[in-house]
């Protein structure tokens, strides 16, 4: 009985894994020179831990890795992050973490999956350093980009830059988060699922690293739990 269950549950949160990112599928994709998370801004809701929230039009800024709301007057970034729960976009959650936001993918489970996402830029070739250990410009801080006409609200960076994108993917542990860089780390996360994990992902070609599959692999982690 608890087999069928656990099934039918894997069943229905991949489905619901499936339809949340639906959302998105009619809409124009992301150009290479856009610096944002969506390819359009989508009416999101922003839940304080006051209780209250406030309904806008919102997308994250991954290459300055703020959330940016537009009121249709203008555009600015979510400031006082110490005071926000959560924030949802197009049925998806994010959290901020220090400075920055996480989405929170499969956000019931026992262990959800935390995505890191941010961008650096490259420029004739060469990495320029922003949101990146490999600093090799000059140019390698916040405000020289603002100096450059580049800015947090820009939808569309000036055509001698490249928008690298990155995903980083991460668990909560007690004492902050552990950075999973391979599958093996999966055995810590779900001890004893090792050989389970190992053959489904065999079994479903997933990718490590690619958003959709690292979701659908913390789906079935979190069933085989149970």
């Amino acid at each position: 009985m608890k087999a069928t269950i656990t099934v039918v549950f894997l069943f229905m949160s991949l489905s619901a894994l499936r339809a949340q990112r639906d959302v998105d599928a009619g809409t124009e994709g992301i150009t290479e020179n856009s610096p944002y998370l969506f390819p359009a801004w989508n009416r999101g809701v922003v839940h304080f831990k006051t209780g209250d929230s406030r309904e806008t039009l919102l997308n994250y800024n991954v290459l300055f890795q703020q959330m940016i709301f537009n009121d249709g007057k203008s555009m600015l970034a979510l400031d006082k992050l110490p005071t926000i729960d959560t924030v949802r976009i197009a049925g998806r959650k994010f959290v901020v973490v220090d400075t920055i936001f996480y989405e929170v993918a499969s956000a019931s489970a026992a262990v959800p999956l935390y995505i890191h996402y941010r961008a650096q830029l490259v420029l004739a070739g060469t990495n320029i350093g922003f949101g990146s250990s490999n600093q090799t410009a000059p140019s390698e801080n916040l405000e020289s980009f603002r100096i450059g006409n580049v800015t947090p609200y820009d939808t569309k960076i000036p055509d001698k830059y490249k928008v690298e994108r990155q995903v980083e993917f991460l668990v909560k542990k007690k004492d902050g988060f552990l950075v999973l860089t391979g599958a093996k780390q999966l055995g810590d996360v779900f001890p004893g699922k090792e050989k389970m994990i190992r053959q489904y992902m065999r079994d479903h070609e997933i990718a490590w690293g690619k958003v959709e599959d690292m979701e659908k692999l913390f789906v079935f982690c979190n069933v085989s739990m149970q």
